[in-house]
């Protein structure tokens, strides 16, 4: 649970994904994508306040999946490690990297579906750069 952008970006490889999305209004815990797509919010952020707002959501890259629904990506580069790939997609502009498992068939310009756990979402106030998070920790 990094307490800001800096610690979020700074620790892991690859690292943390970013995307700054906006708070729906209507739909309580979920995030509006900037292509208008929706992800689902199940954190520990406490959004209330943030409602048609702006926030920096991050989600590590080993929680990343492909799946047959979700957020749709376009692969740009597949890197393959062995054990592990890392395939770098652009999901409506939004650069984002998944953390796979090897011996995938996926090549550049592959159309894919991207999805990640709700309460895997970090929420940052895109102002303060700090962790968003219902308690004081």
């Amino acid at each position: 649970k990094p307490k800001n952008l800096f610690v979020a970006g700074f620790i892991g490889t690859p690292q943390m994904n970013f995307a700054d999305v906006t708070v729906s209004e209507e739909t309580e815990g979920s995030l509006i994508m900037p292509d208008g797509s929706f992800v689902h919010y199940g954190g520990d952020a406490d959004l209330s306040g943030y409602a048609g707002k702006t926030v920096t959501m991050g989600v590590r890259p080993d929680e990343v999946r492909v799946c047959s629904e979700g957020l749709s990506a376009k692969v740009d580069v597949v890197e393959r490690l062995g054990g592990e790939t890392y395939l770098y997609t652009d999901c409506g502009g939004i650069k984002l990297t998944a953390k796979i498992p090897g011996g995938t068939r996926l090549k550049p310009d592959d159309d894919v579906f991207l999805a990640f756990a709700p309460d895997k979402i970090h929420i940052f106030d895109t102002e303060t750069t700090l962790r968003i998070s219902r308690t004081e920790e």
